[in-house]
């Protein structure tokens, strides 16, 4: 299995399947005779769900860079004399 849990693909994938729901629920006429629901409340637990999921994947990614940058700039400091 790949390192990589999103590829570039599949959150392109997710990021549309969630507009398209949005599109889709900002189009849907609230004068139908029997206006169902479901359809909305199906779409935000799945795509809204992935799109959850990418988004906290994502803050991992940054976190986990920043966390590495910050201790390549200890690195620096102390490869330099300092006391960090």
């Amino acid at each position: 299995m790949s390192d990589t849990l999103y590829t570039s693909e599949r959150m392109t994938e997710i990021m549309k399947d969630f507009q398209k729901a949005l599109m889709d629920a900002d189009n849907f006429s609230k004068n139908a005779p029997s206006p169902d629901y479901r359809q909305f409340w199906t779409a935000f637990r799945k795509e809204g769900s992935a799109l959850f999921g990418l988004t906290n994947y994502l803050l991992e990614e940054l976190s986990v860079k920043k966390e590495g940058d910050d201790n390549e700039a200890d690195d620096l400091w102390q490869d330099e004399g300092g006391e960090g």
